[in-house]
């Protein structure tokens, strides 16, 4: 009876009716396959950097056969920071070295 009044008062609305609810389950079905693919991508992303960030941590880094040499606390980047008779420490993956420096070398450019 319902139905009837509708199509008395707007002919053609329950075709028009019916046409809007398959757009709604289409934009449905469509914004939960996106949702999906995104969440997708977003984990591999996420693993990828997690990878990434594994690989470049220092443990991982000195098991390679990396080492960080320090004076004071500080890493040491060029000769020119330390002085004869420094006490060096440097950090390789199973342990720690205490060096003294007797002699630098200034390497030559190429």
């Amino acid at each position: 009876m319902l139905r009837n009044f509708n199509e008395l008062l707007f002919p053609g609305g329950g075709q028009k009716l019916r046409e809007e609810q398959r757009i709604i389950e289409q934009l449905q079905i469509d914004l939960k396959r996106a949702s999906v693919n995104h969440l997708s991508t977003s984990k591999q992303r996420f693993s990828t950097l997690e990878r990434d960030l594994d690989t470049m941590h220092p443990k991982n880094v000195l098991k390679r056969g990396y080492s960080i040499t320090t004076l004071n606390g500080k890493a040491v980047a060029s000769i020119s920071s330390v002085v004869i008779g420094d006490k060096l420490e440097t950090q390789v993956f199973d342990g720690v070295l205490i060096s003294t420096v007797k002699s630098k070398n200034k390497k030559i450019d190429e």
